[in-house]
């Protein structure tokens, strides 16, 4: 049933890609789907077009990342997953600095220390 249930998955994001080959969400969920296969080939391709579109998520160069280590391709592999870290690097600093402006009041700025 799983394998039947992902064909037709497959089917319906060929249609969705047919209609919108703008909408980088589409190739991301067939990538996903062919992940879920083991079609590591598919799944870089999808996820290389889904970064074509909107190279500024970062899950998909992770999930291309993992696509290429399934094939072997540790250098590419090692490529994507610097990009996606130092991605989501940035978000966080993106995050903590507005955390700061919001909480700057008076004069004064509370600052929140995260413990790991």
């Amino acid at each position: 049933m799983y394998l039947k249930d992902n064909i037709k998955a497959l089917k319906y994001c060929k249609k969705a890609i047919y209609i919108n080959p703008n909408n980088d969400l589409n190739y991301s969920l067939r990538g996903l789907i062919k992940m879920s296969l083991g079609d590591w080939e598919g799944v870089v391709s999808d996820f290389a077009m889904a970064i074509e579109i909107d190279s500024t998520i970062s899950g998909y160069y992770r999930d291309r990342g993992d696509a290429k280590e399934e094939l072997g391709d540790k250098k590419g592999a090692t490529e994507d997953f610097d990009i996606a870290e130092e991605m989501d690097r940035q978000a966080e600093v993106q995050s903590r600095k507005q955390k700061l402006k919001e909480t700057t009041t008076g004069g004064e700025v509370t600052i929140y220390h995260q413990q790991n």
